[in-house]
């Protein structure tokens, strides 16, 4: 039988960009204490990043080295995981619609959950917890943009 850390690196290939690995998702391979410490062993070794306690993504090879993964497809899988809505920041939307020629240089996404930092690689992501009535155009290209999954308004 294959150790665990490889069974794990194997299953993490086989996933999208952005996808995250938790114990708790990963118990057809083994126990959770098992499982949990095999994914810390596998971020200490640099296949894995851990974005936050308990969760992990695995970097993308490119011809250059390894580049973490998108934020915007890792912030989306974050949504998922917890059951929150987050949305990007204002800036980036007016960017996106062509408002501003400006680009955001920090990653910073509004949430339904709490304030917090995350981790990607060099790069933090900031969660920072809005209303409720800032997600009313979340679905919507003016509200979210498309890259984190959502549809557009009339689509």
């Amino acid at each position: 039988m294959r150790p665990l850390t490889e069974q794990l690196l194997e299953h993490s290939r086989a996933l999208p960009e952005g996808s995250l690995l938790t114990a708790s998702s990963l118990r057809r391979f083994g126990k959770r204490g098992a499982v949990s410490k095999a994914l810390s062993r596998l971020a200490q070794g640099g296949n894995l990043q851990r974005i936050d306690h308990g969760i992990y993504v695995r970097p993308i090879p490119t011809q250059f080295g390894l580049r973490p993964a998108s934020a915007e497809s890792v912030v989306a899988s974050l949504a998922l995981l917890w059951g929150e809505a987050i949305a990007s920041h204002g800036a980036v939307s007016a960017n996106r619609l062509g408002l501003t020629t400006q680009v955001p240089i920090r990653a910073i996404y509004l949430t339904s959950g709490r304030s917090r930092s995350l981790q990607l690689g060099n790069q933090t992501l900031e969660l920072r917890h809005a209303p409720a009535w800032q997600f009313t155009q979340a679905g919507r290209l003016s509200g979210q943009g498309s890259e984190l999954g959502l549809t557009r308004f009339g689509d």
